[in-house]
């Protein structure tokens, strides 16, 4: 197969033009869109109320110290005991889905 500099030309206008147009109709659209007025949005008060719950979640701390410390002084003193049996278990129900 030959190309030549008109074949090339060609193949790149064929590439170049819908990049082209599509920006010229990208700079016609937005000078020429208006707001609509009386355009409203309402929000369901069961999204309302979702909305608060997530504020007072994002509120609370991501740890919770007074349990690491609690833990921490078990590590420390040995008597924390940790069951292989029950980690695996719930290991198991967490990927199970349960």
């Amino acid at each position: 197969m030959r190309v030549t500099n008109d074949a090339l030309r060609h193949m790149l206008q064929a590439y170049l033009d819908p990049v082209n147009r599509k920006s010229v109709r990208e700079d016609k659209g937005q000078a020429g869109v208006k707001a609509q007025e009386g355009d409203t949005v309402v929000i369901s008060d069961r999204a309302r109320e979702l909305s608060k719950m997530r504020a007072m979640l994002d509120k609370l701390p991501d740890v919770r110290q007074e349990r690491v410390v609690y833990l921490k002084k078990l590590i420390e003193s040995g008597a924390y005991n940790v069951d292989g049996r029950m980690i695996v278990d719930k290991l198991l129900r967490f990927g199970s889905g349960e």
